[in-house]
């Protein structure tokens, strides 16, 4: 792959992770099976990713560290998919994507609890670049406040909140795997989305039936295809730049989503929107211009 600085990776990073999320909304609406279309998209995923490896014949890495990250990924990340989709059956697309995205805050926490795992100091520029992004985030998630009472509202919040601090935990995983032990990214995409094809078949053999198999499958396509380009974007990113500054970045994928579903499911376009919008276009000028 050609070298990029981390923003423009982070920003292909976030622009996949956004695409990726509105098909999440879509298999939602089609009442897709999750589990069948977490198989369809890890399939696709790890498909693309060995094919890269059968080209690039890359140096693999630490196989031992290897298996145990890539295992915990694909355990870790599995939750986090089928958690985003249940959500979004029981809540609005703009709570979930940005409640989501409060895993932004964890990370950012962990840089000043763990200094060594982020050795790359923050401009001031950065840090207000954050806040402000982190700021789009929380007024965005309080727009629907006064739909807490809709039913099953606490349980799509408790899901989407434990796969936002999982999420959080994992991203330090890929930093550990990427950026310290020097693991191949393709070499890791492949475990990660081989385990979460495993754990589905796992899962739906014990299904009597799934519905509307065809949409599912064809929705996971298209969520693997860009679940794989999100990954490795994502993972390029940090390779090369700060960790909480590239989830923060890839943060602001949370837009694409909710603008495409003002666009195709008639959402709302409100005020609320527009200001986070603004908030983080802000955020994300002033990270570009710290460096």
């Amino acid at each position: 792959m050609f070298e990029f600085g981390w923003f423009f990776y982070a920003i292909l990073a976030a622009l996949a992770n956004g695409l990726q999320g509105f098909f999440y909304k879509i298999a939602v609406e089609q009442e897709n099976d999750p589990y069948l279309v977490a198989f369809s998209g890890a399939s696709v995923s790890y498909a693309l990713a060995g094919a890269m490896l059968c080209v690039g014949h890359p140096k693999i890495g630490d196989l031992r560290w290897l298996v145990i990250l890539g295992t915990i990924g694909g355990v870790g990340f599995i939750f986090v998919m089928i958690s985003r989709l249940s959500a979004l059956r029981y809540l609005p697309s703009s709570i979930v994507f940005t409640v989501f995205r409060s895993n932004t805050v964890i990370v950012f926490a962990l840089y000043f609890i763990l200094p060594v795992l982020f050795p790359e100091r923050i401009s001031s520029k950065s840090l207000i670049g954050v806040l402000l992004i982190i700021v789009a985030v929380l007024t965005l998630s309080q727009e629907h406040e006064k739909k807490r009472n809709r039913p099953n509202f606490q349980l799509g919040l408790g899901l989407i909140l434990l796969a936002a601090f999982i999420s959080a935990f994992l991203y330090l995983s890929q930093k550990i795997a990427i950026h310290i032990l020097s693991i191949d990214i393709n070499s890791f995409i492949f475990i990660i989305n081989l385990e979460i094809a495993i754990i589905c078949i796992a899962v739906l053999g014990f299904k009597r039936e799934a519905p509307n198999i065809m949409s599912s499958l064809k929705n996971g396509v298209f969520i693997g295809i860009y679940s794989y380009a999100s990954f490795l974007f994502f993972l390029h990113a940090i390779r090369g730049g700060n960790l909480s500054l590239v989830v923060a970045v890839d943060s602001t994928s949370f837009l694409i989503p909710i603008l495409l579903s003002v666009h195709f499911y008639k959402e709302k376009l409100t005020s609320t929107k527009i200001m986070a919008a603004l908030f983080t276009l802000g955020g994300l000028l002033l990270i570009r211009g710290s460096f």
